[in-house]
């Protein structure tokens, strides 16, 4: 009996250290993200840094990209460490996800459609509402969304 007592923290142990993670569906209030007009996408201020593994802007032209994965500007599969789905939290689990370029049929321009999307950070295993209020089209490269945040915890949870 004793061998279960010491086996069982020890399995947690192991496990927390292997990473494993449930997903966490942001439902707090929602944050707005503006990168304005030939605003440098090298700076702080014009990038979404959503976690330390995703932060969103965009160059002059061109989609979004993750600065993190993608210092140098947006890839084919933009952006990195990201996928993407038409749809609310709600029902996150039954969407299907692609990257955003995909999603979007090559089109960024076309991203103002008024409709809800999901974004899920891939290695955080996070999931967020978010919806696109502005896109420059051509120089510049400004843009806008609205996005949920994470949900902070109350003290008697904590």
């Amino acid at each position: 009996m004793k061998k279960i007592y010491i086996l069982v923290p020890f399995l947690l142990f192991l496990l927390n250290c292997i990473g494993l993670k449930a997903q966490t569906i942001w439902t707090g209030s929602t944050t707005t993200f503006i990168k304005e007009k030939n605003g440098d996408w090298t700076l702080e201020a014009n990038q979404d840094r959503i976690t330390s593994n995703v932060w969103l802007t965009r160059g002059d032209n061109g989609g979004i990209f993750n600065f993190v994965a993608e210092p140098m500007g947006a890839s084919t599969i933009s952006p990195k460490d990201t996928e993407w789905a038409y749809g609310t939290t709600a029902n996150y689990a039954s969407l299907t996800y692609q990257n955003l370029k995909a999603l979007k049929g090559g089109n960024f321009g076309s991203i103002i459609d008024g409709q809800d999307l999901v974004l899920h950070l891939i290695t955080d295993n996070i999931y967020m509402d978010i919806k696109f209020t502005s896109w420059k089209s051509g120089k510049g490269g400004g843009f806008s969304y609205e996005r949920s945040t994470d949900q902070p915890i109350a003290t008697k949870e904590f």
